[in-house]
């Protein structure tokens, strides 16, 4: 029988994953780094026994820490910076849970705030920085 990290805890399924997941494929970018800064997060708080209040920090905490980030992959390839930007933003998203569940689950910005402001950033960047290779590193870094 495999050890599961929720036995005798009562795990609870974040209601905000099915919101978080529609919001994430909604914008065009930065839809991996999003993903594993959000979802992560959340998921390690709740595995870790966070209350509701923790695991929405922690999501929060990650996205709030990525607002404004461009894709700008060089030769328009994911290998720079979008690997390394994803292994990055992997230690947040470890630090964000921690940090969560330090705390009581109250916090001074709300997850649903950071999704409004996520949402209306992305409208107001620039094409040229949603993965285009049209702006950023894509355009500054000489390959020969």
């Amino acid at each position: 029988m495999r050890h599961s990290p929720c036995h005798g805890k009562g795990c609870r399924r974040p209601e905000a994953s099915a919101a978080l997941a529609r919001f994430v494929y909604s914008i065009r970018e930065p839809t991996w780094l999003l993903a594993s800064s959000i979802f992560f997060p959340l998921g390690l708080a709740e595995v870790m026994g966070g209350s509701p209040g923790q695991v929405e920090n922690a999501a929060e905490i990650a996205m709030e820490h990525n607002l404004g980030l461009t894709c700008d992959p060089i030769g328009g390839l994911v290998q720079i910076p979008c690997i390394e930007r994803n292994a990055i933003a992997a230690a947040k998203a470890i630090n964000a849970a921690k940090m969560a569940l330090w705390g009581d689950g109250t916090h001074r910005v709300s997850l649903d705030e950071v999704i409004v402001t996520m949402r209306e950033t992305g409208k107001d960047m620039s094409s040229k920085y949603k993965e285009t290779a049209m702006g950023g590193l894509a355009v500054n870094v000489v390959e020969c």
